[in-house]
């Protein structure tokens, strides 16, 4: 596309002539010319009828007024001018101007819930408030750089400035049915009222088979919950198909547009003391407390080359416990679909592994931003090695490996 400049205005208004000045022009002289926007209909341009543009002989850019309105017209917007070159042919002295119209921007997609409010805070460094060095007797990073939390690696007071600026909301999901949800489920609500995530809002997410096991509850302030009842056609021996199919079918249905992050839990546990604001992460899994003390070449990893959830040996960074993992939902969203096709996958060749295989493959593929210690799950028939100062939660069921 050209824009022509001349040396007397040729167009009036409605044919889409714009009157210009170019000071300090060719030779020192200043001159009002015209500038004609050549197929600007078939171009996609529409006429600006306002005050002229100013320009200066060799510049790369164009400034346009802010105001747009002619006694007369209608207002009207303009095309952006951009890459504009400059040349001057010294025999006519006339100014000829290139230019190209700026290409359209697509629409910004819709931000999540995370992050709109995490525009409005600046991001937190690692370094902020994670501090390695005062556990040098365990691992505390990882070899892709992602920190491990453990009890005096982190400082609670500069987390929890930096997430209350955020107006969080959080979730905990827990599947409890049958015998389970009688004897565990009044417990784990109980002590997670209590200790998860005080001062913040929290909405429990409850999967049972029937409200008659729901247990009465004085719920703390910031605090509700949700009952989601459980498929009918649901099998009763494969607990963990169950929960995962109905965690992320409400994941899409209702929890999503709900909370910032999201954390799933076994009915067995109990939490002992407070978990904070320290465990969120995009991607946050535990290591599993048992094999964590055990050399790795021990873990009981999937090995058949056929199943979906395969790690072969020599391979593989840590041992985690399906327990307890959180991330964002959408995270956790992905974490079930690929599990959900790792059984489909292993079923159609006459395979069968568990749920902590399939998750561990998850996360050998797909590294977690944030490991949780053996603190955050710890075996209560076990008494805790030193390098364990602060059980934080208690897995109250003796489980199979």
């Amino acid at each position: 596309m050209g824009v022509r400049l001349g040396l007397k205005p040729q167009r009036k208004w409605g044919q889409g002539g714009v009157l210009a000045r170019s000071p300090a022009g060719y030779r020192g002289k200043c001159r009002w010319g015209l500038l004609e926007l050549q197929d600007m209909r078939s171009r996609g341009w529409r006429p600006w009828r306002g005050p002229s543009y100013r320009f200066r002989l060799g510049c790369a850019s164009v400034l346009r007024s802010e105001s747009t309105d002619v006694p007369g017209q209608p207002r009207v917007q303009v095309g952006v001018l951009s890459r504009v070159k400059v040349a001057v042919n010294e025999d006519k002295e006339q100014c000829l101007r290139l230019c190209t119209p700026s290409p359209k921007r697509r629409p910004a997609p819709q931000e999540t819930l995370a992050e709109q409010r995490n525009n409005h805070v600046e991001e937190l460094r690692l370094s902020d408030w994670f501090n390695p060095r005062k556990r040098p007797d365990v691992i505390t990073a990882t070899n892709w750089l992602a920190p491990i939390v453990w009890e005096g690696t982190f400082s609670r007071e500069v987390l929890e400035n930096h997430y209350r600026k955020k107006n969080l909301t959080l979730g905990l999901a827990v599947f409890a049915t049958g015998r389970l949800a009688d004897q565990y489920l009044e417990l784990f609500l109980r002590s997670a009222n209590k200790y998860f995530m005080t001062g913040y809002r929290v909405v429990f997410y409850i999967m049972v088979d029937t409200f008659s096991r729901l247990p009465q509850l004085k719920w703390g302030p910031l605090r509700q919950f949700k009952v989601f009842t459980v498929m009918e056609d649901s099998q009763p021996d494969d607990v963990h198909l169950t929960h995962m199919k109905s965690l992320g079918s409400h994941i899409v249905q209702d929890i999503q547009g709900e909370v910032d992050f999201l954390f799933s839990m076994t009915v067995t546990q109990i939490f002992q003391n407070h978990v904070g604001v320290e465990v969120l992460g995009t991607s946050v899994a535990q290591l599993h407390g048992w094999w964590y003390f055990k050399n790795p070449e021990s873990f009981p990893y999937e090995r058949r080359p056929k199943s979906a959830a395969c790690i072969p040996f020599g391979q593989g960074d840590f041992y985690y416990d399906g327990a307890f993992v959180g991330g964002t939902p959408l995270e956790l969203l992905s974490l079930v679909e690929e599990y959900l096709k790792g059984v489909v996958h292993d079923l159609r060749l006459g395979l069968n592994s568990t749920y902590e295989k399939y998750l561990n493959k998850y996360f050998f593929l797909r590294k977690p931003a944030k490991l949780l210690s053996p603190e955050y799950n710890w075996d209560a028939e076990f008494y805790p090695p030193p390098q364990v100062q602060y059980v934080k939660v208690a897995q109250q069921a003796k489980r199979r490996f």
